[in-house]
């Protein structure tokens, strides 16, 4: 199973993902994969909200990962988000090349 901006959706061998506009891909858990899919203006910011709040959620789960979120595109893997600290001190920290930026800025993501 894959969690895909917090449903439980099978994965058949095979399927294809439109890699255009690049998927979100975060591993909170060793069980546990998120995906989220960019197709559009506000489709970066809101997926990355959504998937480390996930992300946070799963933090103290006894086969926590990763609290960080990667961009992969045709161009290869970005760390574009992550938590740190823990609690009340923790923090959403967005890191974004300046190809992204542009990106984000002209509206396609």
């Amino acid at each position: 199973l894959v969690t895909m901006l917090d449903e439980h959706v099978p994965v058949p061998e095979g399927r294809q993902l439109d890699l255009e506009g690049g998927v979100l891909v975060s591993v909170p858990t060793q069980r546990t994969i998120v995906f989220g899919a960019l197709g559009g203006r506000g489709s970066f910011l809101g997926n990355v909200h959504k998937m480390i709040g996930r992300c946070y959620d799963l933090m103290d789960s006894p086969d926590a990962v990763s609290q960080s979120v990667y961009l992969v595109d045709r161009s290869g893997v970005e760390r574009v988000a992550r938590v740190v600290g823990e609690g009340d001190d923790a923090k959403l920290v967005l890191s974004a090349s300046a190809e992204l930026h542009r990106r984000v800025q002209q509206g396609e993501l």
